[in-house]
């Protein structure tokens, strides 16, 4: 039964990953927002 639990655990992970990602580009994509208003000064 090692298989299926090693196959969910590389999807959980491949998700993790993604969502990772997509957290990432969403933050950056706010970051411009503030910076293009003037709110964020850096």
């Amino acid at each position: 039964m090692s298989k299926p639990n090693q196959n969910a655990t590389n999807a959980e992970a491949y998700f993790q990953q993604l969502i990772t990602k997509r957290d990432h580009y969403l933050f950056q994509q706010e970051l411009k927002a503030q910076v293009s208003a003037g709110i964020y000064i850096s």
